[in-house]
């Protein structure tokens, strides 16, 4: 593969990374209402991309409390970029 077929699939590659790290994350967002699962999203400004949840008290789930044990969501499948990285350009690359 050259640089320029490369370059034509790197928006496929874009798309399946954040796909499945949406997808881990929400695997392993515990659910009570449904409505931390349901809130995570990609938000894209400029050339950055952030990952976010709008609702109050994700991060209290994911970094926990005095009270409550840290559940990890996002800091787990953080750990995990390189396995992704990997799995994406297996399915679109082959």
């Amino acid at each position: 593969m050259d640089f320029a077929e490369f370059v034509d699939i790197m928006p496929e590659l874009e798309e399946k990374f954040k796909e499945e790290f949406l997808h881990r994350v929400a695997q392993r967002t515990p659910v009570r209402t449904g409505a931390l699962k349901a809130g995570w999203e990609w938000d894209e400004q400029g050339d950055s991309l952030y990952f976010t949840n709008d609702v109050e008290y994700a991060i209290f789930v994911e970094q926990g409390t005095s009270k409550m044990a840290p559940r990890m969501m996002v800091g787990t499948t953080l750990l995990e970029v390189d396995d992704i990285l990997k799995q994406v350009v297996k399915e679109v690359i082959g």
